[in-house]
């Protein structure tokens, strides 16, 4: 059973605003604080501070049987067919699951953002019994784009409102924002009962700004990580994109674990035919060595062709997807798909 922070830790609710004007906003930054600090910013004694840190440890557990458990999960599974056959035999044939955290890893123009909004169409046409969240951090969401793509699918008006109405877009330009509505999200949960998935696109961009394996870094990565989670376990699937770079065999290892001195490099820098394509080299998704731990699928998309002028009027744009990893399943070879104006088909 989930305790809130703020029950947890027995605070108030003035007391959980200062704290997170302070950036305390989990029971992990709390921790990481100094009783002194925590005792400084609520003008409590250090005493009271150290016993509610105690209290976290010693707090009571539901206790529950393996098969138990499993009944309460199979219970709330939902599937989510996205009608892209591409995606959905990856996962079975079935599509994506309640509770999955998917990562969607590849180059720039490599599709992700387009995979995004037609998964957005397919699965909002076909129910109309959930929400969806899009965690914008790249400001380039755009519904006109989604509408396009409904057009020349010659979906009604009525449905074409009923499907926007349902997505709601946050945009944010750090991981503090983030931390922020996840955290709202958390902790209010009667107002979120119909969201269903939360995309975010991407989660490379608002991590730009760190660099190195600082221990503010860590936390800021940790306390994202926590929230994922403990969203997963209440059947909110995550669609997340992140950027994937390569190197060959001359690669500094080291340089490379950070992902980051690859966000400020050009991607297409080689001059042979296979400039576009990861698959062919060493793959790493950004954001290190314990960000490629959090999520359960990993899904790489892949150049086949790159026209540098098209119109998607008279050309698709061919690539490829693949499973790249999962904790669940052997990684799969790379399928076609193809990106045109009515979406990825």
């Amino acid at each position: 059973m989930e305790h809130s922070f703020q029950t947890r830790l027995n605070l108030t609710t003035s007391e959980v605003e200062i704290l997170k004007q302070h950036g305390i906003f989990s029971i992990h930054t709390f921790l990481s604080h100094s009783d002194r600090e925590i005792g400084k910013i609520l003008n409590i004694s250090t005493s009271v501070i150290a016993e509610r840190k105690k209290n976290i440890y010693f707090c009571n557990i539901d206790v529950i049987n393996s098969w138990d458990c499993l009944q309460e999960y199979m219970g709330k599974l939902e599937l989510f067919r996205t009608n892209i056959e591409q995606f959905d035999e990856l996962f079975s044939g079935n599509g994506m699951s309640s509770g999955d955290l998917i990562e969607i890893i590849g180059l720039p123009a490599s599709g992700k953002t387009m995979l995004l909004n037609t998964i957005i169409i397919n699965t909002l046409e076909q129910a109309d019994d959930f929400n969806i969240l899009f965690i914008d951090t790249k400001y380039d969401f755009q519904p006109i784009k989604l509408s396009k793509i409904m057009d020349n699918r010659k979906i009604t008006t009525n449905v074409q409102s009923s499907i926007l109405k349902r997505v709601t877009v946050e945009r944010v330009s750090t991981v503090e924002d983030i931390i922020k509505v996840l955290r709202y999200i958390l902790d209010t949960p009667t107002q979120h009962e119909k969201l269903k998935i939360i995309m975010i696109d991407s989660i490379t961009v608002p991590f730009y700004f760190y660099t190195g394996h600082t221990l503010f870094t860590l936390n800021l990565m940790t306390e994202v990580v926590e929230l994922l989670r403990m969203l997963s376990r209440r059947n909110i699937a995550f669609l997340i994109t992140n950027h994937a770079y390569h190197w060959d065999s001359f690669g500094d290892d080291q340089a490379c674990d950070t992902g980051q001195e690859n966000l400020n490099s050009n991607p297409f820098s080689s001059s042979d035919d296979s400039q576009y394509s990861v698959s062919k080299k060493k793959v790493k998704p950004a954001l290190g060595k314990y960000w490629e731990t959090v999520c359960e699928h990993k899904v790489l998309l892949d150049f086949n062709d790159y026209p540098h002028d098209f119109d998607f009027d008279f050309f698709k744009i061919e690539r490829s997807i693949s499973l790249f990893s999962s904790k669940f399943a052997a990684p799969t070879s790379p399928k076609l798909f193809h990106i045109t104006n009515k979406g990825i088909t």
